[in-house]
């Protein structure tokens, strides 16, 4: 839902340029992916997904059966890659501390909600950007199969050198952007720029 209201009401004030609008694009693509694991888990929950197949391998084989689906298909893997490299770049560059309420937070408190950001969003763009890989060769290859999930993403790390190593770190930098995401909900600056509250004008680290 709020990758949603992100996309359509724009409480982050991206605007609609370019830039804002491929931002407010990533929103929508994120409120999808997390809309899709709804269905499934409740039906793990209600024990009725034995024998329920809706893998990516078999929606990316559906759309592969249309016309222009392999297309559709490259794009949807470009946008989950672009995506994923966009978080990361996100990281390196500090871009996110805009969104921070920065004059209700200390120094110490700025200072380990960015670090935590930074790890748990290289993680989260790391596995964006396999998906959005995996996606992509399939539609290259026209070859569903090639399309994995989360837990495909995960095992592939899980089979490089020093796997169980690469898995582990990948995991707790999921942990900390759950903890970063926590982070939003009590410092995010929501229509930044439209009626700025006079406290922001104030030194930005107490």
């Amino acid at each position: 839902l709020w990758g949603f209201v992100r996309a359509f009401l724009d409480p982050l004030n991206r605007g609609t340029d370019a830039k804002g609008l491929a931002q407010r694009v990533g929103y929508f693509v994120s409120g999808l992916s997390y809309g899709a694991l709804v269905i499934p888990t409740l039906r793990l929950a209600m024990g009725t997904g034995a024998g329920q197949s809706n893998g990516p391998a078999d929606w990316t084989a559906k759309l592969l059966a249309e016309p222009l689906g392999k297309w559709l298909v490259l794009l949807l893997g470009l946008v989950g890659l672009v995506g994923g490299l966009g978080q990361m770049y996100m990281a390196v560059t500090k871009s996110f501390q805009k969104d921070f309420k920065s004059w209700e937070m200390s120094g110490d408190e700025m200072k380990w909600a960015t670090r935590v950001a930074q790890f748990g969003l290289v993680a989260r763009g790391l596995v964006f950007a396999m998906l959005g890989f995996f996606v992509i060769q399939a539609a290259l290859q026209a070859n569903p199969k090639e399309a994995k999930g989360l837990d495909g993403a995960l095992a592939t790390l899980a089979h490089q050198p020093h796997g169980p190593w690469v898995l582990g770190l990948v995991a707790l930098g999921l942990v900390a952007f759950g903890v970063y995401s926590m982070m939003c909900a009590r410092w995010i600056r929501i229509r930044a720029g439209q009626g700025a509250q006079p406290s922001a004008r104030r030194s930005t680290h107490r």
